[in-house]
Parts: C-alpha cells; structure tokens; sequence
C-alpha cells in the first residue's frame, strides 16, 4: 500500500529548483565541488571574476593530474541569495562542460550543531543504519558509484561493528576515506562526502535539506539509540556497496516521514532516492 502512495504522489509531483529550503536561515553550511577535464586556471579565473576571492578554487590530488578542479564555497545561509548564486554557478559549469566520474560533492555543517561526542556517535549509528538509503539517494540521478568510492567515500556500517566509540570517533574524524568526517582540525565541521558529483543545483538543495533534517532527527527523542544499536548488532550483509544501489522505496518513504514535516521535502527525496 506504500509503494502505491508513494507512487501516486511522484507521478503528480515535479522537482523543481527552489529560491529557499526549509531548514533555519540561520543554519551555516557549505559545498565543496570537485571536477575533471578542466584547467585549474580556467575554473580559478571564472569563480574569481564571477564569485569574488572568497570562493576558493584548488587542484584535487585524487583526480586527474593537470585537468581538474576543486571549488570550495564560503560559508553559506539559507537565504534568495545563496541560491541565486548556486543557480549561477550551475549554469556556468553547464556552459564549461567538466565531468564527474571520479568525483564527488561534499556538503559541510558546523559542527556545533552535534555538540557533544555522545550527540556524534548517536548520529554515526542513525546514519549507518540508513546508509542503504543515504548512499543510493546521494549517487544524484546516476546509475552506478563513481570507481574511487572505495577509497574516499566508503561505508561506515561494518566499521561501527568493530569499533567501540571512541575509537570510532578517533577513526572518523579528520580522514577522507569515509562518507562522514568530522573535522577538528582548525574548524570544526560535519562533513559528507556523496558517492557521486553533479552539477544539478536541484541535487544539491536535496543534499542540504536531507543531511541538515538527518542531523536533527538524530537529536530527538524520537530517534531511539536502542533500536539503532540492536539494528548494527544483527547487520550481517557483506556487499554494502551493491546492496545499496538496490532500490527499497518503502523503507525509504519511512525514513523520509521520519525526517521532513514539509511535502516538498519529503516527495524531492523521495524522486531523487528512487529516480
């Protein structure tokens, strides 16, 4: 009867690039894009000229030498204006044609809005148990992972199988192997690193709006550690990755009315996750 529901409202629903999100205007994140087939000093001349100094441009040693590009955004806000500028960018991008197959987005919050290392670790288990969900959701409108995923934006299930929480802490922070990081060094950041890029403006509001809603689920009291954790202790699937390309709308459609109180919300998701 879900999948029917389900159904019945993405085949009148149409996702459409939004002049403001849903999540608190007062809440920090960024982006960080990365691409290939492209001169550094093309992409370093265009984001200057178009974008100011404090858009950061850099090469990125995990992609093709001499032909990539990293675009670094500033601190961003949920207001007509951040949009208006990812609008622009994406157009810009459009018209200098780089590719994605080996790259990925990743999208950045402060990390003061998971304080405490218990608030860290009740969140690492909320996002390992749906990471079958987050990580088909994160491949954008693609088919397949890009082939490095392995190496820089890998699972954490079996990880939190075998480590207690500090260490788990300890392992997830400051590294670039896994899809959660939690940086500490300097800053202090939430990041996620999706399997897949995407120039898709549309794609990077659903990012925004999914990682920010799963933060703060993972804070109520709704979200039951308990659960959580007998969720992990009985997990025995070896072949994460192919078993997350699977498509499970139902479990996906419960964890969007768990997460988003708005329609838009939940049916972006929804189109995204199940494409």
């Amino acid at each position: 009867m879900q999948n029917i529901i389900v159904n019945e409202c993405l085949k009148n629903h149409m996702v459409v690039y939004r002049n403001m999100l849903t999540i608190p205007k007062n809440v920090k994140f960024g982006l960080e894009l990365e691409m290939e087939d492209v001169k550094y000093d093309d992409i370093l001349r265009l984001i200057t000229r178009q974008f100011g100094s404090s858009w950061k441009v850099k090469d990125d040693r995990s992609l093709k030498m001499d032909c990539n590009s990293e675009i670094a955004l500033p601190p961003l806000y949920n207001k007509k204006e951040t949009w208006q500028s990812l609008r622009k960018l994406a157009k810009l991008l459009d018209a200098v044609r780089p590719t994605y197959d080996n790259c990925s987005l990743q999208i950045n919050f402060d990390g003061e809005l998971l304080p405490e290392d218990k608030d860290r670790i009740k969140f690492l288990k909320l996002f390992a148990v749906y990471e079958d969900i987050i990580y088909r959701f994160s491949m954008g409108y693609d088919s397949d992972y890009r082939e490095s995923i392995t190496q820089y934006a890998y699972p954490i299930m079996l990880t939190m199988k075998a480590y207690d929480n500090e260490g788990l802490l300890e392992l997830l922070s400051n590294q670039k192997r896994y899809g959660i990081n939690f940086k500490t060094d300097n800053i202090d950041l939430i990041e996620f690193r999706t399997p897949n890029a995407s120039n898709n403006p549309i794609t990077w509001q659903n990012y925004i709006t999914f990682f920010y809603y799963l933060i703060q689920y993972s804070l109520s009291p709704k979200c039951n550690e308990k659960l959580l954790d007998e969720y992990i202790e009985q997990f025995n699937k070896i072949d994460l990755l192919d078993n997350y390309k699977k498509c499970k709308d139902e479990r996906a459609y419960q964890l969007s009315l768990k997460l988003f109180n708005n329609q838009t919300d939940k049916l972006n998701f929804l189109s995204q996750y199940i494409k």
